[in-house]
């Protein structure tokens, strides 16, 4: 499953003070995760990923994902397999004129179906309820 983030950063948005989003996610294994600023955004912008409040991309406390021309893209194998299914974007922009567009695709694999979905597939094969 691929989850995806698109957000305008609004011009003079403080690192001290960030912009905070949710992300909604599902249970699963988190495969990979990108993360794009559109063009034009400089040296000017940052963002960070927290899960449960606490910051897991990048890793080194306070630290940011700081814009330019490059993509941050890199694999992952971190499980999700509980409550909250949300990552927490937090994401600064110094522009003192315009706003700028942050992008974040994170890759979930499932490891496996949920129950009640799992019983109704038994149940359109046989027609047996399992429950």
């Amino acid at each position: 499953m691929l989850f995806q983030l698109r957000q305008e950063v609004p011009a003079n948005t403080q690192e001290d003070n960030p912009l905070r989003v949710e992300m909604p996610i599902s249970e699963g294994t988190v495969k990979s995760v990108l993360i794009r600023w559109r063009w034009g955004s400089g040296n000017l912008c940052g963002c960070r990923i927290l899960y449960a409040g606490f910051q897991i991309w990048p890793l080194s406390l306070g630290a940011w994902f700081v814009s330019n021309v490059q993509d941050v893209s890199f694999e992952e194998n971190m499980a999700i397999a509980g409550v909250p299914h949300v990552f927490q974007i937090e994401a600064y922009n110094q522009d003192d004129t315009f706003p700028h567009t942050l992008e974040v695709a994170i890759s979930i694999v499932r490891e496996h179906l949920p129950a009640k979905l799992e019983e109704l597939l038994v149940f359109l094969e046989t027609g047996e309820n399992v429950t």
